[in-house]
């Protein structure tokens, strides 16, 4: 065959023709069968050739179909990811090109759960990946009719796990950190830097207004509202933020989201509040870009090296799946924007 590809062929029939082969020899050539079907070596290398040069890949759907794998692995998450989600995503993307190991993405809501279950059953996917999100109990009950053999739930609630049915999966990693707990943390760190004066948002910390820990201190609350626009939310949180500013007392503000304290911050500097002096803040997520502002944020972050280094272990098959429930714990990155007021000598950086 000359080098010059004189036509670039979409389908094996086309291919077939071209070479003068049947449908059938130029599929058990693709499909790395020709040996099993003595196929001659020459002609097998001569359609890899063009099939290389074109870069033509056979229809993954048709491979399916005829028990062939479309992808070593499948991803879902949900089709709109919190942005440490959506980093975390690309990092797994890259380690697994990194492995060699072929993957799909597919983006997922409880309106896609039916789509998605019927595409792993076509696909033949042995292995998934699931990222948090709101339909995954249902996603796990529906396994069993697909041919998923194995699964990872990647950043699980832990403070949940015991309310998940997912006793029917012979092979399940999750992994993930206990929420409650990480809030407790974040407690434990406003109180130990000594503040007196807390603000909390509604609903992700609000539950917790009842601990003892929390008896005696002056405690105010904000509506973090609509958060489909993170930057918006948190201008809205800092017009509250700036009504509950009384004179010089510092007040602890918790936040629940790195985006949210970034917009909040700029919005109440810009009206003139002082931060950390007037509002200090501590916030949730763990975004690297929070440690190279002007004011570094404090802020609780989501434990994914450790949970990304679980994750490639179970993809290398280093870690056997039986149902483990792997824990991990969170940490606090020391910032600006929450200074300790009273012994700073005990805060440990």
């Amino acid at each position: 065959m000359s080098s010059k590809i004189e036509k670039n062929f979409k389908k094996i029939e086309e291919i077939a023709e071209h070479f003068g082969l049947s449908r059938s020899t130029v599929s058990y050539i693709l499909n790395d069968k020709w040996k099993q079907r003595r196929i001659n070596a020459a002609t097998a290398e001569k359609v890899w050739e063009y099939v290389r040069a074109i870069g033509f890949k056979p229809n993954m759907m048709s491979l399916a179909l005829r028990g062939r794998p479309i992808k070593e692995i499948a991803i879902i998450i949900s089709d709109d990811p919190m942005e440490h989600h959506r980093d975390a995503l690309f990092t797994l993307i890259r380690n697994l090109k990194i492995a060699k190991k072929s993957y799909l993405v597919l983006p997922a809501d409880d309106a896609d759960l039916v789509e998605n279950i019927q595409f792993l059953k076509m696909s033949r996917v042995t292995r998934l990946i699931i990222f948090r999100f709101n339909g995954i109990q249902h996603l796990l009950e529906s396994l069993p009719d697909t041919s998923v053999e194995d699964y990872l739930v990647y950043d699980f609630a832990a403070e949940r796990q015991e309310t998940m049915n997912t006793d029917f999966a012979e092979k399940s990693i999750f992994v993930g950190f206990d929420r409650r707990k990480a809030k407790t943390m974040v407690f434990d760190y406003v109180l130990q830097c000594g503040y007196k004066q807390i603000i909390l948002p509604l609903g992700f910390f609000g539950q917790m207004s009842s601990l003892p820990c929390l008896s005696g201190l002056n405690v105010s609350y904000y509506d973090p509202g609509e958060v489909s626009d993170l930057w918006k939310a948190g201008e809205n949180v800092a017009a509250q933020l700036i009504k509950l500013v009384k004179g010089q007392t510092p007040r602890a503000v918790v936040m629940n989201d790195d985006k949210m304290t970034m917009a909040a911050i700029k919005h109440v500097q810009d009206r003139g509040i002082r931060v950390p002096e007037q509002l200090a803040f501590i916030s949730w997520d763990g975004l690297p870009e929070t440690k190279y502002l002007s004011l570094p944020i404090s802020t609780l972050c989501v434990p994914h090296q450790q949970m990304m280094e679980i994750t490639m272990q179970w993809v290398s098959g280093k870690l056997p799946a039986n149902h483990a429930r792997i824990v991990v714990e969170p940490e606090i990155r020391i910032g600006a924007t929450l200074p300790p007021l009273n012994r700073p000598d005990s805060i440990k950086k």
